[in-house]
């Protein structure tokens, strides 16, 4: 049964009928927005009464992404591929042709495709206009700088709306919350007072320090958190405005609305601030929600998503199924449009969901190198274990007893009995996904390097890295806290 077949059995059983069916996509992604800094995931304060609006109306995930930095994230983000397959994961690395993307499916089926992104990371240069009719970087003329805000990207993005026509699929990438940490305004919309307003650039990266592992002064990361948030409201606000284009233009009948991060941020909870170099969960988990008034359910909230899904979820919702074997997640939708089913939380092998998380970013130049670490996690349902050449070494977290991920459960009795068959798992998960990897495209020369040094990743005068340190097969880990992590150290 098709999705919007689905819809109409939900509505048949008392949901709500729809009012067109889903055809338009429009995708949104934050970069570098944690989960839980929202309220919809039970945040404190409300910095993003847009997503909560959102959330109220449709279906809340607990997202999860596959790695901790832009370029591998936005890739599986729009291909439904894991890192390890699609192999644009290194920052000299381009995003290759055999990566077949949402945009290339839709516009396959006759749909309208327009992007923008504000990250250099993913800009046309990098491979990730592919099937896009037009696909804009805010980078390439340095119109903004090289750091463009939501507001900013809405100047070049709005009057293009009215270029859409339906069925269209509109990709829309906002930066604000990546550090610098330097917005107009606090998570209320309010101008910024006391020592925040005396911050007249705000926070940047290397003030922060984010390499290091340090305590850092309490009012440095107090006032990091508390422009963080306004980021992510000035961010909010864009998506608020983006959103009430699109009804003005009468484009927002039958638009499936999908909102996202890449990842997440550290907060010093590990010693470290920013993103790309763990796979804590501060970092890899995202916030996930579908819009689709009249055939998604509102208010609804599900277990966990990985980004992978995205892609299958989309177009089992506005489209056809596309083959699972053409993608490394699962499709949504009938867990979304019919009413009981279980979500995908589990599997015949393990009793959960498991995903792999990778990382192997590796920075080389000049100037400092700001982020980088080579790891991989299999994160299940009570346990998460991390295997780690940089920064830390092995651990293995109890989500249950500690879902900040603080104490290191390597030290207990029964711990090998844990660590062995997952160990197992983990490999074999990466040496499937490595084995039916597609051919790496990458490019030595990074483009944009003033861009890319302002997000953080490259210093000064640096250059791409080729290098892979994770080789392409690995074995299981030692269960010892320091034997054997997998694969050797070079």
């Amino acid at each position: 049964m098709t999705a919007i077949a689905a819809a109409a059995a939900f509505a048949s059983c008392g949901g709500r009928r729809p009012a067109a069916p889903l055809r338009n996509v429009v995708l949104i992604v934050v970069d570098t927005l944690r989960q839980d800094h929202l309220s919809a995931y039970g945040y404190r304060r409300e910095t993003a009464p847009t997503f909560s609006r959102l959330a109220a109306e449709g279906v809340l995930w607990n997202g999860v992404s596959p790695t901790s930095w832009t370029k591998p994230a936005v890739a599986s983000i729009l291909t439904g591929l894991h890192p390890v397959r699609h192999q644009a994961f290194g920052n000299a690395d381009l995003l290759p042709e055999g990566a077949k993307t949402l945009a290339e499916r839709l516009r396959a089926r006759g749909y309208t495709t327009l992007g923008i992104t504000a990250n250099a990371w993913v800009s046309g240069r990098t491979g990730f206009g592919q099937g896009f009719q037009a696909y804009y970087s805010m980078v390439d003329d340095f119109k903004h700088g090289a750091f463009s805000t939501a507001e900013e990207v809405n100047s070049e993005l709005l009057p293009r709306l009215r270029g859409l026509s339906p069925p269209y699929f509109l990709f829309v990438h906002y930066l604000d919350p990546h550090a610098p940490y330097d917005p107009v305004h606090d998570y209320r919309g309010w101008p910024l007072s006391g020592r925040l307003a005396r911050r007249e650039k705000g926070i940047g990266i290397l003030e922060l320090r984010m390499n290091d592992v340090l305590r850092r002064p309490a009012d440095l990361v107090e006032d990091a958190i508390d422009l963080y948030d306004g980021e992510i409201r000035q961010a909010d606000d864009g998506i608020g405005a983006l959103l009430r284009e699109l009804r003005r233009l009468g484009l927002h009948e039958g638009t499936l609305t999908v909102v996202t991060s890449d990842h997440g941020e550290e907060m010093e909870e590990h010693g470290r601030m920013g993103h790309g170099s763990t796979l804590y969960e501060e970092v890899v988990r995202v916030p996930l929600v579908f819009h689709g008034p009249g055939v998604l359910p509102a208010a609804a909230r599900f277990g966990t998503a990985s980004l992978l899904d995205i892609v299958p979820t989309i177009m089992g919702l506005v489209s056809e199924p596309i083959a699972t074997s053409e993608v490394d997640g699962l499709s949504l939708a009938s867990w979304m449009t019919a009413p009981g089913t279980v979500p995908p939380e589990r599997t015949e092998r393990t009793g959960e969901r498991e995903l792999l998380l990778h990382l192997d970013l590796e920075n080389k130049g000049r100037g400092p190198v700001l982020q980088g670490g080579r790891a991989l996690a299999l994160r299940g349902g009570r346990f998460k274990l991390v295997l780690s050449q940089v920064p830390y070494g092995k651990e293995l977290f109890d989500h249950v007893a500690d879902p900040r991920e603080q104490v290191n459960q390597l030290p207990r009795q029964d711990s090998a009995d844990i660590v062995k068959p997952m160990a197992v798992r983990l490999a074999d998960r990466y040496n499937v996904l490595s084995g039916a990897a597609l051919t790496r495209s990458a490019d030595a020369k990074i483009d944009q390097a003033e861009a890319l040094a302002a997000l953080g990743y490259l210093g000064p005068g640096a250059i791409g890295s080729l290098d892979r340190r994770i080789p392409p097969r690995i074995r299981p880990a030692d269960p010892a806290p320091d034997g054997w992590l997998g694969w050797p150290e070079r």
